[in-house]
């Protein structure tokens, strides 16, 4: 059940994660980096949580809210497309070969430090279990 801690906690954590994308959004266009701001706030948070700067459970809960809201954020694309249809059948197969590859290589690169988050996560988890039996 959602209490109001609960949803206080939720909403300071988007605050969180959103402040730290539009700071690397606004410093990739500040520095004329080659690089999108979201993949070098992702490449920042990353860091901050293998160093140990940042603790996942500081960002899990507001992470897992927008992750669960993210066909939300897919309806403006879709509009668009159909407001441009013209564009979509004269250049149709290139825009979704760019999609294609840009969905491969975003999940590529989400998946690595996915991984390895979640695989040093329960490393933690399996070294608190074996001090408890002991």
């Amino acid at each position: 059940m959602l209490t109001l801690k609960n949803l206080s906690l939720t909403i300071v954590q988007i605050a969180l994660l959103s402040a730290l994308a539009i700071g690397s959004d606004r410093a990739a266009q500040w520095l004329h980096l080659p690089v999108p701001g979201s993949i070098i706030g992702a490449i920042i948070l990353f860091a901050l949580l293998k160093s140990g700067i940042v603790r996942l459970q500081w960002i899990e809960r507001g992470a897992n809210w927008l992750l669960a809201q993210m066909l939300l954020f897919f309806i403006p694309p879709c509009v668009g497309i159909i407001q441009y249809e013209d564009i979509v059948r004269t250049n149709g197969l290139t825009l979704l070969i760019a999609v294609v590859i840009g969905t491969v290589v975003v999940m590529a690169a989400i998946a690595l430090p996915s991984g390895l988050i979640k695989a040093s996560k329960a490393r933690r988890l399996g070294r608190r279990n074996e001090v408890s039996h002991s």
